[in-house]
């Protein structure tokens, strides 16, 4: 069997340097990509993640292949490792990611191709683990969470009155009155105090492992 699409894995054409697997476009995002099959490489190189997706559509007797350049990537590539793709049982395309060559620390990301401004792009999926804190009768309920890093803490205020989620040099909610929510994604390890600057003896602690 011949291969029906090659490119450069070395050199100045060097595009990648190993093909992750793909899957013919059959969901309903990118109207542009049906029928396409839409495959990623890992890397262009091994010291920086520089992963790249194509589409390859049959034209006659030969295959033309295209890159889907990233709309909120700098240069328009997703400067990541790609590990693998995926597909729902609609159809709908996932890249999997990692800001390192093997399987370590806690930077994995996954993306869904979407179009956006006419061209195809991707839209990072939440893969963030999630923790509620509940601001009730003027305390941080629970007023002490241990999570991994990578965590998002969403505090929500249930009292009648405004508060606010602030922590020195780190993070600080606007005035968050009844009903309102604040979120924040720890990116690095710590043990990180919080008051209410309305209310200072509200006190409450995020440890990041």
């Amino acid at each position: 069997l011949n291969p029906i699409i090659e490119y450069s894995h070395s050199g100045s054409a060097n595009i990648g340097v190993a093909n992750v697997g793909g899957y013919v476009y059959r969901g309903k995002e990118v109207k542009g990509l049906f029928g396409d099959y839409v495959f990623a490489d890992w890397s262009r190189g091994f010291v920086k993640g520089d992963g790249s997706v194509f589409a390859a559509r049959k034209d006659g007797e030969s295959w033309r292949l295209r890159e889907l350049a990233i709309s909120s990537g700098l240069n328009g590539r997703l400067n990541l490792f790609i590990r693998g793709i995926g597909q729902d049982e609609e159809g709908e395309l996932y890249l999997l990611t990692s800001e390192t060559t093997g399987p370590s620390g806690r930077t994995g990301k996954i993306f869904k191709i979407i179009k956006t401004d006419g061209d195809e792009s991707l839209q990072e999926e939440s893969s963030t683990d999630e923790v509620r804190v509940t601001i009730d009768s003027f305390l941080f309920n629970p007023p002490d969470i241990t999570v991994p890093n990578g965590t998002k803490v969403i505090w929500t205020n249930n009292d009648q009155v405004p508060h606010t989620v602030t922590s020195q040099g780190y993070f600080d909610s606007k005035i968050l009155s009844n009903g309102e929510t604040f979120s924040f994604t720890f990116s690095k390890t710590g043990v990180f105090e919080y008051i209410c600057s309305l209310h200072p003896n509200m006190k409450g602690k995020v440890t990041v492992e």
